[in-house]
């Protein structure tokens, strides 16, 4: 089966084995480090579950110690969800049920009222043992990611070498977080996952966003992608109202002052990274044609520093990407609805959708080991 074929992205069997061999295998963006700086400060955020169309909860935290820590919210003892979503500071963790308590490092230090109580071997009960339930944990350009599965796969810093050193010059792990939410669109996740690095259709669709500010089409360079990654990088007017560094960055040189990345980092993790902003989002399956979305909004330190155009500068930026993906919603919903008609093969692609080719010959990779992509297979319901 040629890659991005439309059953791809309607049958269930398929969504099983994304789960099972990307979304199960891969690192999972949940953060930014910037907003767990400090020993004690928190996130609670939501990850697709690896074998229904439910999301977990889980919890980044930075212990007494200062390091950085990823647990399942899930209390070993009755499974309650042990962190309220709203949590951003702690001391220790308090179950809201039985009132176990935990230490930052995850370790149970208290239980009442378990006199008495035996453990599964027979032994007498031990709150030490009852930890919560830690989740593999990686930091990668000011990003945090876990794992589901197990084993972890290696590090990002081991596949992402190429977008790493693009990506240094920015230096976004400085960049600072002003915004971010979360929303469900109606279309399958690769639909979105495509649409976010397809440089094809900026011209037409956002031509009253980013194509009417400065049309970079022209000026696109489409790089090959790696084992983890894809990403190209568009040149944009330097006179253009976003997308050029301020007068005080200093980490930027030549053409760089005003150009935009877009990447994808495998399996679910896409950015847009210019030198006055950063917008990221996350995705995780919710079905065949539900994808949950997580977003961040970051500001480079020089131009958040500027205190009097912040205002503006926050303002018109939200309201910009909120017109992006009103510009985006429709039309990528509308490709998941028109994939159901199976028999409508893939034209030929332009030279500026060469990440979507990227990402499509990468899934199949990993999918055809598992599935028969061969045959029609289960349609969603």
């Amino acid at each position: 089966m040629q890659p991005g074929h439309h059953s791809l992205y309607v049958r269930t069997d398929v969504l099983a084995a994304e789960r099972a061999a990307v979304f199960g295998r891969g690192w999972l963006c949940v953060g930014l480090v910037a907003e767990v700086s400090e020993p004690g400060s928190v996130m609670v955020r939501e990850v697709g579950s690896l074998h229904d169309d439910a999301l977990l909860s889980v919890v980044i935290v930075r212990d007494a110690h200062g390091s950085l820590r990823a647990f399942r919210n899930a209390c070993p003892h009755r499974g309650a969800e042990v962190v309220e979503a709203d949590c951003r500071t702690a001391a220790r963790f308090v179950c809201p049920y039985h009132a176990w308590v935990f230490r930052l490092d995850g370790t149970c230090v208290g239980a009442p009222h378990m006199q008495g109580a035996v453990e599964a071997d027979g032994s007498p009960f031990d709150a030490a043992r009852h930890g919560l339930p830690e989740l593999p944990l990686a930091e990668w350009q000011g990003f945090v990611y876990v794992c589901l599965g197990s084993p972890a796969p290696p590090p990002p810093t081991e596949s992402l070498g190429e977008l790493s050193g693009v990506l240094d010059r920015y230096a976004i792990a400085g960049y600072v977080p002003v915004a971010g939410g979360a929303d469900v669109w109606n279309t399958n996740w690769k639909c979105l996952l495509e649409n976010f690095l397809d440089a094809y259709h900026v011209f037409k669709v956002h031509a009253g966003t980013f194509a009417a500010d400065s049309d970079s089409t022209g000026s696109t360079t489409v790089y090959p992608g790696g084992d983890g990654f894809t990403y190209h990088v568009g040149v944009d007017d330097p006179h253009s109202a976003y997308g050029v560094a301020h007068a005080a960055n200093t980490r930027l040189e030549g053409t760089w002052r005003h150009s935009v990345v877009l990447a994808a980092v495998y399996p679910a993790h896409v950015m847009q990274v210019q030198p006055d902003w950063m917008w990221s989002l996350s995705l995780s399956p919710l079905g065949v044609g539900r994808v949950h979305l997580r977003w961040w909004l970051a500001v480079a330190p020089e131009m958040w520093a500027d205190e009097p155009r912040r205002p503006e500068l926050l303002q018109r930026t939200l309201s910009l990407l909120d017109a992006v993906n009103a510009e985006d919603r429709p039309v990528v919903e509308g490709v998941w609805r028109a994939m159901h008609h199976r028999d409508v093969p893939n034209g030929p692609s332009s030279r500026l959708e060469g990440n979507v080719r990227d990402i499509q010959r990468w899934l199949l990779a990993q999918l055809t080991p598992l599935i028969d992509l061969a045959s029609e297979g289960a349609p969603d319901s």
